[in-house]
């Protein structure tokens, strides 16, 4: 969770897992903890770091917190049942009325927010807290609109909670709290007790065991949880030896290198080190594509499957980003096309700016398509052929464009015919 720094942010903290055992209501942590009062969102100023202080919340004049999910269904239900309960009971006590949206998926959670961030036309006002993973709230951070929660909690508070997962709100390395890890406690154990039996009966593994993070440590470490894995990790490390699996991780640093060095023109990569490397991976930052062409970074992943490549991860751990990992085995002549397709793909999408129908917003392309009736501004070669190389062994997509949001929302299975 994360809450958002300006003139009329409200700050809250509340419960992560509990050292040791995890606790059925959970979720009640981000309602029933010390917010803090209105304005005092500037890095603590206003907050009272004496225990004996009064507090400055008033029943009589409730402070409005408005946290925004990515909960659905009956998920969403049970949380709002939360509010509900929180709002009833110990918020109308202490002066706090929490009201809370979904606002999708994940993703969707990502783009709303960066827009908010951004003040983007037609976003709307940042909220007070929302739910996030940490490298998306660095994103927001960057823009100076996420507040630091650690001057609300007493050292014998924080010591409560998982060490690593407080540490993971740390997300600048100098010791604030930037990100409250509530999701770490939200998770359900879902369980097929006929499965089960078999795996306890074969491992002597315990239901009790799964009530504390250690015994799911323990569960999770029992014979055959990851057999079918292992052997291959361990045939590769063998089979390289170890100046061998040495030489393969540098090579993989040198890739990511060569690629984000070529790139730096064209794209800012996220996460470099103090002389300006990336590890094994590098992240390309696409958050401004929107804002810039109308075009977002899941246009992007669809049309380099136009130039044969098949899109590396999406909005991950970033939202609105790329993270390439050309590992050890790439060839130059292959990192050269995918650069040289990034390169071209952005030139598409300078050349696109105000322009609905465009090639980069409409990829994939699919043989069926490129055959058919032709409607667009851009021409057929343009869409299936843009470099010469691409000629070279086309690869058509079978499906163009489908909806993510309601794939991500809605179950739909099909027996193949």
């Amino acid at each position: 969770m994360v809450a958002y720094r300006g003139p009329q942010a409200r700050l809250q903290n509340g419960g992560s897992m509990k050292r040791g055992r995890i606790f059925g209501a959970v979720a009640t942590f981000a309602l029933a903890g010390a917010l803090a009062c209105a304005g005092c969102a500037g890095g603590g100023q206003g907050a009272s770091t004496d225990a004996g202080k009064a507090s400055v919340l008033d029943p009589a004049d409730p402070v409005q917190v408005e946290l925004w999910t990515y909960y659905n269904g009956t998920q969403q239900q049970a949380f709002e049942d939360l509010v509900k309960e929180f709002n009833a009971g110990r918020g109308k006590d202490t002066g706090v009325v929490v009201t809370s949206s979904s606002q999708g998926g994940v993703n969707d959670l990502a783009a709303a927010v960066t827009d908010s961030a951004q003040e983007l036309v037609g976003s709307e006002a940042m909220p007070d807290a929302f739910l996030s993973y940490s490298d998306t709230a660095s994103v927001i951070d960057e823009l100076g609109r996420v507040a630091d929660l650690s001057p609300y909690l007493t050292d014998d508070e924080k010591a409560q909670y998982v060490d690593s997962f407080i540490e993971e709100g740390d997300i600048n390395g100098d010791g604030s709290l930037k990100v409250f890890p509530v999701g770490k406690s939200t998770e359900t154990l879902q369980i097929n007790l006929t499965d089960w039996q078999k795996f306890a009966d074969a491992t002597g593994s315990t239901l009790e065991e799964l009530s504390t993070i250690e015994g799911i440590t323990a569960v999770a470490s029992a014979p055959w949880g990851s057999a079918l894995l292992f052997p291959i990790t361990y045939g590769y490390i063998k089979m390289l030896g170890g100046e061998g699996l040495k030489a393969a991780t540098e090579m993989a640093i040198v890739n990511a290198d060569y690629m984000s060095s070529a790139l730096k023109s064209e794209y800012r990569t996220y996460y470099s080190g103090e002389t300006g490397r990336v590890g094994h991976e590098m992240i390309l930052d696409l958050t401004h594509f929107k804002k810039d062409y109308n075009i977002d970074c899941g246009d992007i992943a669809h049309r380099l499957m136009d130039y044969g490549f098949h899109a590396p991860t999406l909005s991950f751990p970033v939202h609105e980003t790329l993270m390439v990992e050309p590992t050890e085995s790439e060839p130059k002549a292959e990192m050269d096309r995918f650069i040289e397709a990034l390169v071209s793909i952005k030139r598409e999408c300078e050349a696109a700016a105000g322009q609905a129908d465009n090639v980069v917003a409409n990829a994939p392309h699919t043989a069926v398509e490129i055959a058919g009736e032709w409607t667009h501004p851009y021409t057929r070669a343009e869409a299936a052929f843009p470099l010469a190389w691409v000629r070279e062994a086309k690869f058509f997509p079978y499906v163009t464009k489908i909806d993510n949001g309601y794939g991500d929302r809605n179950l739909c299975c099909r027996n193949c015919e």
